[in-house]
């Protein structure tokens, strides 16, 4: 059974189309890239197609991009054949000395993102809409140049440069879209969720899934199999209800949404964990999450769970999260880590 992760996990990275290239994203262009492949598999509109590049180019203080740069250098930076080019927004200096300052406010520069996307990109529900927004909002962050590059294709090209010179260029264009594999589906949720989750400041909630042939009805057995080293002893694994799979996912959402809060932020009369806002891109995306695999299993015949998870009112907080799906030709293993 192949091991699914996040895209940015710190141990057990999943592996991607740009491993071998040079040119591996970081956790924050992680996240662009995530949203972009995923609004691909929940936009039921054909017609568009999207890529995502990472290159280089001239450092902030050594180049500033107040005002495009050559069309070579885009060109060279963004993997493409640039013929124009407009600055969205950028980090500039009024002197020598003095701090960078972006050119326009950052939710104007999101809004004018958001609308070019839209443009391109049919959104017919409120998830796919919440993650369009998601995708503006992450390009439009605040430290980094952004610029719409024309290439005369027809196609919408946004190049976004850190201070260090590392570029993201990001296209969306008439085409086709490729078709993503459970597999990268389940990176893209895993990843975006580890931008929403957190077990502390430091530490996101991260899942890790495998999914393989049926072979045996044992979740204990299941749960030793997808274990990275042998184990010294075994989970007690009790019984669970589709519905409970569900009302722990959206525990877990609920409560590390919001992990990082003081104490002192907490009012006794309130409810705990508060309910999500209407909508929230983090609910969508577990909902998915859980949906992929009950139907990725071929029919659910059993469900058991051990370790931290919370369906009752004690959680056994020794071992992480494991639920176990046992369907009539797949069994699915998901281990969520909320213990940091």
């Amino acid at each position: 059974m192949d091991r699914t992760t996040s895209y940015a996990e710190n141990w057990h990275r999943q592996p991607s189309p740009f491993d071998g290239t040079g040119r591996l994203p970081d956790d924050g262009q992680w996240s662009v890239i995530a949203a972009l492949w995923l609004l691909a598999a929940w936009s039921d509109e054909p017609g568009w197609r999207s890529e995502a590049f990472i290159g280089t180019a001239a450092d902030r203080s050594a180049q500033p991009w107040g005002e495009a740069p050559a069309l070579a250098d885009l060109s060279a930076a963004g993997g493409l054949t640039a013929t124009g080019a407009r600055v969205l927004t950028a980090q500039v200096q009024d002197a020598p000395g003095r701090p960078y300052e972006p050119t326009r406010p950052q939710e104007e520069v999101r809004a004018e993102v958001a609308a070019l996307l839209a443009a391109r990109i049919p959104t017919g529900d409120e998830r796919t809409a919440r993650l369009l927004e998601f995708l503006a909002a992450r390009l439009a962050v605040p430290y980094p140049d952004l610029l719409h590059v024309d290439a005369g294709d027809g196609g919408l090209h946004l190049l976004r440069r850190e201070h260090s010179g590392r570029v993201l260029r990001v296209t969306v264009a008439p085409g086709t879209p490729g078709e993503a594999d459970l597999r990268t589906r389940l990176a893209c949720l895993m990843t975006l969720l580890g931008r929403f989750l957190w077990v502390d400041n430091n530490n996101p909630v991260s899942f890790r899934a495998w999914i393989g042939p049926r072979t045996d009805e044992d979740p204990a057995q299941w749960w030793v199999r997808t274990r990275e080293d042998p184990p010294d002893d075994v989970p007690r694994f009790l019984p669970l209800t589709e519905d409970e799979f569900r009302a722990g996912i959206d525990q877990v959402v609920r409560g590390s949404l919001i992990a990082d809060l003081d104490d002192e932020d907490e009012d006794e009369d309130d409810e705990w964990p508060p309910l999500l806002p209407p909508g929230h891109l983090a609910g969508h995306l577990c909902e998915d999450l859980v949906d992929l695999l009950l139907t990725g299993v071929g029919g659910v015949e059993r469900l058991a769970y051990a370790g931290y998870f919370p369906v009752t009112d004690e959680p056994d907080e020794e071992y992480n999260a494991t639920i176990v799906i046992i369907g009539e030709r797949e069994v699915a293993v998901l281990d969520i880590d909320l213990l940091g």
